[in-house]
Parts: structure tokens; sequence; C-alpha cells
């Protein structure tokens, strides 16, 4: 039986997993993890190199807390440039090996108004 570690208790974010593994494997095993409170973890990304860190300190985490054969992290983060707001990702895959790849990194417009949302200080102690 394979097992395999979810990075999070996003059911969004699970089902993907789970659909993404069954397409190649038939018996498999899930855990998912609330890792939310870990240092490292961050619970909105606001930068591009904020969300990777906390794709890859999820994978870290996960692999000291659990015995699985792969680890999958999925991370969201907002970022800002010169171009704009935009929503950007990164997934993260390890094995027991402690073996990592990384894709991600795409970015999607956003109206700069939801960027804005997350800095301002209700949101913040709402969020938190």
């Amino acid at each position: 039986m394979l097992k395999i570690t979810i990075c999070s208790k996003n059911p969004v974010k699970i089902q993907a997993v789970k659909e993404a593994f069954a397409s190649y494997f038939t018996e498999i095993e899930y855990k998912t993890l609330d890792l939310s409170l870990y240092e490292g973890v961050t619970s909105q990304p606001m930068t591009s190199e904020e969300t990777l860190k906390s794709a890859l300190s999820r994978l870290k985490i996960a692999r000291r807390l659990e015995k699985a054969d792969y680890y999958v992290s999925l991370e969201g983060g907002l970022n800002r440039d010169a171009y704009g707001s935009f929503l950007t990702w990164y997934i993260g895959v390890s094995n027991k090996k402690g073996e990592e790849s990384i894709t991600g990194g795409g970015r999607m417009a956003t109206p700069s108004i939801i960027y804005k949302t997350f800095l301002s200080p209700c949101h913040i102690k709402l969020y938190k």
C-alpha cells in the first residue's frame, strides 16, 4: 500500500492530490496534515519567494511528523510587482528518501484590491 501525506487540510488541494496519484496507483492510503501553526509555514504568503519557502517548509515538517512514501505540498500566494498583483503557486513533492521536486511559480493576474485587502490590518486580525 502506497502511503501519501498531503500537507494541507484544504479539500480542493486534497482532491487534486488524490486524483493525480489515483491516475498512476491503485492501493493508496492518504494522510492529511494541518501544518498552519508550524514555523516556516505562512497562512497567506505575500510574495513568490514566501510562497516557495512555505511549500518547502511544509514538506520538511511533514517528513518529521509522518512516515510515508510521498509527501505533497501545494501552496498559493499573492505577489505584487511593477506589472500588478498576481496569484502565484508552488507544488512540492518529496519521497521517503528526502528527494524533492518543485514546480510552479505560475502567475495569474488578480485585481489590486485583493492584494490590498490582505495587507489591511482589519483582514490580518480576522485572518489569523
